[in-house]
């Protein structure tokens, strides 16, 4: 499935090393950063899971998404669907 395909394409998902709180869970919208770190390779990524009976805007995190649940990605992502998954590269910039 989508989300297997985005797991062994992504390290922090695969392999990550790492759990941390994701700083804005609520009780319908909780969240969890997963991060990945050897040597010079670091990759974080955040998922959120929506709770909720109903969809929830989409939270302000810059980033890449990486998988939504139910969703090819191929539009703009306004909201997280009723009991759904979004997954988003956070991995900051090398400066």
């Amino acid at each position: 499935t989508a989300i297997l395909a985005v797991r062994n394409a992504n390290m922090a998902l695969a392999y990550g090393n790492s759990f941390t709180a994701w700083e804005d869970s609520t009780a319908e919208l909780a969240g969890f950063y997963r991060e990945y770190t050897y040597e010079d390779l670091t990759q974080r990524v955040l998922v959120i899971h929506n709770f909720d009976d109903e969809a929830v805007a989409m939270p302000d995190v810059a980033g890449t998404v990486l998988y939504l649940s139910g969703s090819d990605l191929s539009g703009t992502i306004t909201a997280i669907p009723a009991r759904s998954t979004l997954i988003i590269d956070v991995t900051p910039e090398a400066d």
